[in-house]
Parts: C-alpha cells; structure tokens; sequence
C-alpha cells in the first residue's frame, strides 16, 4: 500500500490540537463508510464488489475492496481502503488509501470506484461546518478522475479537487436542523485501455464550532493517529485477498 495518507495523517497529528471547545454537542443520527470497486476485461468476468459500514453512532468504521477481472492476457483491476474515527460528535475525519485502478493489455473493458461517507447529525445549536481536506494522486493525466465532491444537505456543495494541496472550506449551520454531510468520490474508465493505471490517498478532518467562536479547526492528534492506525489495519487485514 501507499504510505501517503498514513504520513499526512502522521504530520497532522504533531499539530496536536483539540476539536471542541464547551458546546452543545449536535445529536449523531447515522454514519456510513463504503468502498465499491468494479472491474471488466471482455471475455472475463465482470466483477463488482462493495464493502460498507455503518452505525447509528459516531463509532470508528475501517472498510477495504477489489474488484479483478481477466481474459487472454489483458487485466483490469480496482481497489480501495477507508477509514474514519471521531473524537466527539462535533469532530471527526476520514481517510481514503490506496484508491485506484491498474488495467494492462486492456483492448476492450471497464473499472470503476467509488469511496463515500456519510454524516446525518442535528445540531442542538447554530453553529459553523470546517473541513480541512487534502487529495494526493499518482499516475493521473485525466482532470476529471480522482476529485471528490462534498456537501452538506440543504446548505451547499464544493468540489474537491486532488493535487492542491491542503485546502479548506466553511459552511453555516441552524439550531434545530438535521444535516446530511456527504464526501464522494465516483469515477470510471471504459474502452481500450491498454495499460494504465493510478493510485491517489485522501483525508477529511473536520469540526463543527459554534457561531462566533474564535477557534479555528484542526485536526485532534489521537483521533489522528488513531485512523492512521485503523487504516493500517484495515490493508493489512484484507492484503492477502486482493490482487
């Protein structure tokens, strides 16, 4: 695997700070983690496979796939691990490692991924929505395949886009309201392919603050270091599957 993320991860954690400060916590509803990978090499298979995750809580989720397919020498492959972990209901992030695909000799096929997480809370009092996000990819030429799309129900939507560097967006949120916060990334290639391929790392901290507070968001070192080490065992776990 790509150590990129754990080592991002690794770098935000020496920031060392807390999340939150005295607030009315928002009430979690449900959290989702899920990788899905798909793979065609004509006159094979067609495989498809998906790995979720849920909780009505705010529990830590590790989720991991490949989907592999083969015929007369030509290969496609996609694959993909996930994390996330929170350190109260008003702080959390998720990390993406390893997501890509690998086709070679491919003259006709299809691979497809996608990595998605979802965050349903209510927010018990008006508050701000930060995100600190970073996308590294390695072996992509097409500006459409790796960014990630984010949104928050019912207030707005951002896209996120890879090799930028370490960005970050706010958005407002109302006392009483229940919000849906979504990061999804979705791509595919199909064709001939031939030989290709490409592997990006992802991470998402975030924090809600209450409205006209001074703190600003940064990452919690142990919650950090934490899903560094959940996305560690989460490709150990599931490496002697995977192709």
């Amino acid at each position: 695997m790509s150590n990129k993320l754990i080592s991002t991860l690794s770098v935000l954690a020496l920031a060392g700070m807390v999340s939150t400060s005295a607030q009315a916590l928002p009430t979690p509803v449900q959290t989702e983690l899920s990788v899905y990978t798909q793979a065609y090499a004509a006159g094979g298979d067609f495989v498809g496979n998906y790995d979720p995750a849920w909780t009505t809580g705010i529990a830590p989720m590790a989720v991991g796939t490949s989907a592999y397919s083969e015929s007369n020498g030509a290969t496609a492959n996609s694959f993909g691990f996930g994390a996330s972990n929170f350190s109260d209901s008003a702080a959390g992030a998720v990390g993406f490692s390893a997501l890509g695909w690998r086709t070679e000799n491919l003259l006709e096929g299809r691979v497809q991924l996608a990595a998605r997480f979802l965050y349903q809370f209510t927010m018990n009092e008006n508050g701000k929505f930060n995100l600190l996000w970073d996308i590294t990819s390695n072996g992509l030429n097409d500006p459409a395949i790796g960014n990630f799309n984010f949104s928050i129900s019912g207030v707005g939507s951002q896209l996120l886009q890879r090799d930028t560097g370490s960005n970050e967006v706010s958005f407002d949120l109302l006392a009483g309201t229940t919000y849906s916060m979504l990061i999804l990334g979705d791509w595919s290639a199909e064709g001939a392919l031939g030989t290709q391929g490409f592997s990006e790392d992802a991470s998402f901290v975030w924090n809600i603050t209450p409205t006209g507070s001074s703190q600003v968001p940064e990452p919690n070192g142990l919650l950090l270091l934490g899903l560094s080490l959940a996305l560690l065992f989460g490709v150990q776990k599931r490496s002697e599957g995977l192709h």
